[in-house]
């Protein structure tokens, strides 16, 4: 799955809805990309445990589905993230 959604999840985890506009100012990513990253990999998302909703007049929030999941395909990405840098 795109790193991108793993750090799209922890900063809507942290922080609470979000506008797409709001996510791409800190991911440097435009609004459209955002939106599409959300959609084109909800299927994975939901394989690890999380989906990302659109709350209307609120923006995109993280709805927890399986949190051992989450929990570990998180830790498993960013070790691999560490590993790499």
């Amino acid at each position: 799955m795109d790193e991108r959604i793993w750090t799209i999840a922890e900063i809507l985890d942290q922080s609470g809805p979000m506008t797409a506009d709001e996510l791409a100012t800190q991911l440097k990513l435009s609004g459209k990309t955002v939106r599409s990253l959300i959609k084109t990999y909800a299927k994975e998302m939901q394989e690890n445990g999380f989906c990302i909703t659109a709350k209307p007049g609120r923006g995109f929030g993280i709805e927890i589905t399986d949190a051992q999941t989450y929990v570990s395909g998180q830790k498993y990405f960013w070790k691999i993230k560490v590993a790499q840098e």
